[in-house]
């Protein structure tokens, strides 16, 4: 780049460090004398544009940058994408990336843009010659990288790029396009999917007498949920339904237009809750009218076999109805249900009717119970019986049970981090816990696998002070974003995992609306979660639902096949921007524990080992230099760790280690505290280009410091060797801590 007389004045402040020359890669851009910018575009495919760019006085501070394409400036970009390899070369961490698609800008000038390139009269023009991306203000223009393809590109390819598909114009970005497209029509058939998804069903919503007598006439679900309210700033209550109103059970209508919802989204079945009592039932209206009317849905049951109370979380506090578990009731349980057995459209695992238990360690004799239900069922002419432990309540073995298998049921045994402090305009009143969605998204879409059959869950959102008022947990900043990108790793993770009869995905729940945990559509987010769950499962087929209309002859197929691309992109799209947010991890660290003398042995780091800070104490981490902390301040910090020749495996040991300063080797004063969950980073293995070694670089951890004494430390990671070595190597972080 030149011409630096062009350059807008310095953001005042104090002056940022000069970058070091020497130490950036051979293909950027350097300018002798400030101010000026680095950087460059590194590839240009499928529309999107990908590369870098900082200031060369200000490398922490972001780009501002025009996308310009020919001739017409399509509009302005930022730089705010992580980018490990230009955080290396300058010495810093830095947001420096930027990734943006063509259709990512206003109609308009595209549409102009489209006009500036026809005029042009060639059938194929050299990219660079028409786009290009400048220092907004300046006439600077990033050069292209060795990643970026020096071929001539089809001008057609470009307007297509640009939103002219068959000669017209859609003037809507890619995901507004999306949007209308998977709103436009209902998906294929459910049960053609490998993958199955199944819904947690409450029937609680039509009056009973036993409701009546115990809550007052005509209670149902709805006298909880519409007297919810918020009890902090920004919090959504109370949700109230959209589509189906505040419906009644009673009326068959109403389950026949759930099931058209559910399949048209691509929902495969749903678990109704069954409430079993020593021979007596309640609330079962829809599962036998399900059976009855042969509705075109599958379902299981899924056994609520936990005492009903005042308390509404299943104390024995005020029980209103017990679970007795007498001798004579596991058959006459298990006989109850055959009749849903037989039915053609219940659930089985390789051929034996599923059956899912919510509170297993309840049960003073599972194995023996379970032992006679599967004789039962087997002298009923079933293969057997497939028993399933609901992950309630801790409960996480279900082999220790005597269960087949294991569902989870979010947020049960889900730890995350409580973060009601960070939320201000909290109600004084307010006692119970605030938790962030997307911390539990991010944790689930790492937690490794288990050693038993586990059939994954995910929930649209939850908050629960519908029913619990001020004591009740919120998971805030549910979206159906967020929920879209969870279901889209479990579904990835299903189809790559478990074999064709097994994959299946539960949800919670299709409508548990006093637990803030429905897929019905509300009044705030629509049909929002049921597409975004359509989505994650088959993006196409929304696309091609949409466009197939029987009493018109099918779209041209380069059409279908340029809008499905441009679904796709959209989607990519999407992701990158729900999964730029800034890291959380839950608070799984412990406390610093002094290391006596001669317990730490050490061996020299490789030539190039560092952990890049990222953030600390919730805010970016600094540069370098000296960092006061109180000791009551604590000390939370994330990034990734390079440990050259050495894979970075969820298994390697790696502890947050203080050491103290000026100590002699022989009697070092040193600190360890354990570290959370390990992060997998694929944009360090983009940006570093080392491998699926560097995959699990991400290192985070938050603990407290009251057991450090006052004093200057150096921090750095303490990481093990997996193969059990008895040293460790300390991989600085480059930051001395003052703590007092």
């Amino acid at each position: 780049m030149s011409d630096p007389q062009s350059a807008p004045p310095a953001a005042p402040g104090p002056a940022a460090p000069q970058v070091p020359a020497g130490r950036l890669r051979k293909n950027l851009t350097d300018l002798d004398q400030p101010p000026g910018w680095r950087g460059c575009i590194d590839a240009f495919s499928g529309g999107v544009l990908r590369g870098w760019a900082i200031a060369s006085t200000a490398p922490a501070s972001p780009v501002v940058l025009e996308v310009v394409l020919g001739g017409v400036v399509l509009g302005r970009i930022t730089t705010d994408q992580p980018r490990p390899d230009v955080s290396k070369a300058v010495g810093q961490v830095v947001q420096a990336g930027f990734l943006v698609g063509l259709g990512a800008f206003d109609a308009a000038p595209r549409r102009a843009a489209a006009r500036a390139l026809r005029g042009l009269g060639l059938l194929e023009v050299p990219l660079t010659s028409v786009l290009s991306l400048r220092v907004a203000g300046t006439r600077l223009e990033l050069p292209p990288g060795r990643g970026l393809s020096e071929a001539p590109v089809a001008l057609a390819r470009l307007l297509e790029l640009l939103g002219e598909v068959t000669g017209s114009t859609l003037g809507a970005d890619y995901i507004t396009l999306r949007d209308q497209l998977l709103q436009a029509g209902p998906a294929t058939d459910a049960r053609a999917g490998d993958v199955q998804v199944v819904a947690h069903y409450l029937p609680q919503f039509h009056p009973v007498p036993e409701n009546d007598d115990w809550w007052g006439p005509g209670f149902t679900e709805w006298t909880n949920v519409v007297a919810a309210r918020p009890w902090t700033a920004g919090h959504y209550q109370p949700h109230l339904p959209a589509d189906l109103g505040f419906y009644d059970l009673r009326l068959a209508e109403v389950q026949q237009r759930q099931i058209a919802l559910a399949r048209a989204y691509g929902i495969t079945g749903f678990s109704y809750y069954y409430y079993w009592f020593s021979g007596k039932t309640l609330l079962t209206l829809p599962i036998d009218r399900h059976l009855e009317q042969g509705y075109d849905l599958d379902f299981c049951l899924c056994w609520a076999n936990e005492t009903w109370s005042r308390r509404w979380d299943g104390s024995e506090n005020q029980a209103l109805i017990t679970q007795d578990y007498r001798p004579e009731d596991d058959e006459a349980f298990l006989r109850s249900c055959l009749k849903y057995f037989r039915s053609p459209r219940y659930i089985r695992i390789d051929g034996a009717p599923l059956l899912q238990i919510y509170r297993v360690a309840q049960m003073p004799d599972p194995r023996g119970t379970f032992a006679r239900w599967r004789a039962i069922a087997q002298a009923e002419g079933f293969p057997g019986l497939h028993i399933c432990m609901v992950e309630t309540f801790r409960a996480d073995d279900p082999q220790a049970h005597g269960c087949d298998s294991s569902s989870q049921f979010p947020p049960h045994s889900m730890p995350t981090e409580v973060r009601t402090a960070e939320h201000a305009g909290r109600d004084p009143a307010f006692t119970g816990k605030i938790m962030d969605y997307a911390d539990i998204v991010q944790a689930e879409i790492a937690r490794p696998r288990v050693g038993h059959l586990r059939f994954r869950g995910a929930m649209p959102s939850w908050d629960n002070t519908s029913r619990k008022g001020a004591a009740g947990t919120i998971f805030q900043g549910a979206t159906p974003a967020l929920f879209g990108l969870w279901m889209a790793h479990l579904v990835a993770q299903a189809r790559a995992t478990q074999a064709p009869g097994r994959r299946l995905i539960f949800v919670n729940a299709w409508n548990e609306w006093a637990e803030g945990a429905h897929l019905e559509p509300d009044r705030r987010h629509g049909h929002g979660y049921l597409a975004a769950l359509r989505d994650a499962l088959a993006p196409e087929a929304g696309v091609l639902a949409a466009l197939a209309d029987p009493a018109a002859p099918p779209p041209p197929r380069d059409e279908v096949r340029t809008l499905v691309e441009r679904l796709l992109n959209a989607n990519r799209q999407l992701t990158r921007l729900v999964t730029a947010r800034p890291v959380t991890v839950p608070r799984r660290g412990g406390p610093f524990l002094h290391v006596a003398a001669g317990v730490l042995r050490t061996r020299p780091a490789p030539e190039g080992a560092q952990y890049w800070l990222e953030r600390l104490n919730h805010g970016p981490a600094p540069e370098a230099g000296l960092i006061a902390l109180g000791r009551a301040d604590g000390l939370a910090v994330s990034g990734w760790l390079q440990l050259p020749g050495q894979a970075l495996s969820p298994a390697l040991p790696v502890l947050l280690c203080l050491s103290a300063v000026g100590r002699p080797e022989e009697a070092p004063l040193r600190y360890l505290a354990q570290t959370g969950a390990r992060q997998p980073r694929p944009d360090v293995v983009a940006a570093l280009g080392q491998g699926e070694g560097t995959l699990w670089a991400g290192v985070a951890a938050e603990t407290d410091l009251t057991a450090v004494a006052p004093g200057l430390y150096d921090l750095s990671l303490a990481v093990g060797d997996a193969g059990g070595s008895d040293k460790v190597v300390l991989v600085p972080a480059g930051l001395r801590l003052l703590i007092g």
